[in-house]
């Protein structure tokens, strides 16, 4: 796990579904989201900076149920870190779920413009992390649904 202290944010979402946390890491290389109708699963895969400039991938278990629409896999450049997250929560068969979760994936390069990923459906509240960050792992609750999400922080340094 990174040594960087990081910080805690969220949780946005309902109190159903097993606890679960990916840990924190270097960094987001890339994230698989299941939609439809709400989140239905969150896979992300961080890198691990070790000693001696080794760089090691490692793929965080899949959160959540199978139903829904399975995006492809979106693969983050070297130069790129996922910045922020916004979505919505609301009701889904009588459980308090995120709704919609954009991502937002900037570069180290300040004339590249951010890009965000949205998936879902309009909830009843937004949520968003802080500006300014870079986020190196998640947290939450989930079952058939991704119930609720968080995740970790450090300083952006970019």
């Amino acid at each position: 796990m990174a040594q960087e202290m990081y910080k805690i944010e969220g949780p946005w979402g309902g109190a159903g579904g097993d606890e679960w946390t990916d840990g924190t890491y270097s960094n987001i290389s890339g994230f698989t989201i299941g939609a439809g109708d709400c989140i239905h699963s969150i896979q992300v895969n961080y890198t691990l900076n070790c000693e001696g400039n080794q760089v090691n991938p490692v793929q965080a278990t899949r959160h959540g149920g199978g139903a829904g629409g399975q995006q492809p896999t979106i693969q983050l450049e070297s130069n790129e870190y996922l910045s922020k997250i916004e979505g919505e929560v609301g009701i889904q068969d009588g459980h308090n779920v995120v709704k919609s979760l954009t991502l937002i994936v900037s570069n180290t390069d300040k004339k590249v413009l951010d890009k965000p990923y949205h998936y879902g459906t309009k909830g009843d509240s937004t949520f968003k992390s802080d500006d300014g960050r870079k986020i190196v792992g998640f947290w939450g609750r989930s079952s058939g649904y991704v119930d609720k999400i968080g995740v970790y922080t450090v300083k952006n340094n970019h």
